[in-house]
């Protein structure tokens, strides 16, 4: 199996068992009269279902992305940067009139 299929299961299983426990958290904590309301409706256990499922791809696209974005980083110290950092000179101009100068209508500026 290729390391990066490897990689997304592995974060994938690790976003659902986050998922579950973060479910599990809004569920005991009562947020919003959530456990009332899933306990005493017919449907309460589809909607944790759903809840837990969406849960577990946010989390798990969350996870992946963090272990791709690692993938680069090395062990080490950080190489200082390379090349020059001289600053670059920048002319700066102004196109408005001076004070005093006559603008070409004959008024003074």
């Amino acid at each position: 199996m290729p390391r990066i299929i490897r990689l997304y299961i592995t974060q994938s299983l690790v976003g659902a068992g986050l998922a579950t426990v973060f479910v599990a958290g809004l569920l005991m904590s009562n947020v919003g009269n959530l456990w009332h309301l899933v306990t005493h409706t017919g449907i309460g256990p589809f909607a944790v279902l759903l809840l837990w499922v969406q849960c577990a791809a946010v989390f798990a696209g969350a996870q992946f992305a963090i272990s791709v974005m690692r993938l680069g980083e090395r062990d080490g110290p950080a190489a200082p940067p390379r090349g020059p950092r001289r600053p670059l000179p920048v002319e700066v101009t102004s196109h408005l009139p001076r004070v005093g100068r006559k603008l070409p209508s004959g008024r003074p500026g």
